[in-house]
């Protein structure tokens, strides 16, 4: 693969919870990126006028996925880095996703929360015996334990979505953007996160994930989002029904870097 990290990446917020602290964190972060670098925060209710940032203003409500495919409609870097709008996750935590992008095409965080029960560590004793009996080879460790209230939908996300990873709804993600020129988000909710790494994962992206300090584990709705994506998978590319939505859904409150 080409050597990508040292490209200009946009950073996609949506709706941080602490404002100011995020966009401060960040801008220092975008300061000290490659040049063309930007931050794009997804906000209902963003200052007018901000320096080294592209907010975009909601003028109707919208879905978390909708407000995620927005920000990736205003992407045009060749790397993007999706991180929550909390303070759970800094500059200084992203260093090694942009170490491991030149060798795959999305590196995925997986959120340390506390350690793995001692049912769990059993079950993997027994995974990984069981594989080197009758496999011949010894799985890897787990990663880190991502907590019980999530544990439904990465069950979903490795046995039914085939998502090879330990934690898919991290939600903090380094990405090369061409993917998305097949991967439209069709869900509502944060089940968004699972459905990008599947369809990344059939059309043959490789992925990759880095182990993250900290975090907090949400039970979020995904029924849903999960049948349709089920049932009438969509590649793309994005409709840009986008006239409308670019026109009527989304304004710019921009000052260029």
């Amino acid at each position: 693969m080409d050597s990508i990290r040292q490209s200009p990446v946009s950073v996609l917020c949506i709706r941080p919870a602490a404002f100011d602290a995020c966009v401060a964190a960040w801008q220092l972060f975008i300061a000290k990126s490659p040049a063309g670098s930007q931050l794009i925060v997804i906000s209902d209710d963003a200052p007018s006028s901000l320096p080294n940032v592209r907010v975009v203003q909601q003028i109707h409500p919208l879905t978390y996925g909708a407000l995620l495919q927005t920000a990736l409609w205003s992407a045009d870097t060749p790397l993007v880095l999706f991180v929550p709008g909390d303070e759970s996750v800094g500059p200084k935590d992203v260093r090694e996703f942009f170490d491991r992008i030149d060798g795959t095409d999305i590196v995925v965080g997986c959120r340390q929360i506390g350690k793995s029960p001692a049912l769990v560590r059993a079950g993997d004793m027994l995974r990984r015996i069981m594989a080197r009996i009758f496999l011949g080879y010894t799985p890897p460790p787990r990663l880190s334990w991502s907590g019980w209230r999530g544990w439904p939908v990465r069950w979903l996300a490795d046995h039914v979505f085939g998502v090879p990873l330990a934690d898919p709804m991290c939600g903090v993600l380094l990405a090369r953007r061409e993917i998305f020129d097949r991967i439209p988000i069709q869900s509502a909710g944060p089940f968004a996160h699972v459905e990008i790494l599947a369809k990344a994962n059939h059309l043959g992206c490789l992925l990759d994930e880095v182990a993250l300090a900290g975090g907090a584990d949400r039970p979020v709705p995904f029924a849903a989002d999960a049948w349709r994506l089920l049932h009438w998978p969509d590649f793309g590319p994005p409709q840009v029904a986008c006239d409308f939505a670019k026109r009527n859904l989304a304004r710019e409150l921009s000052q260029e870097m």
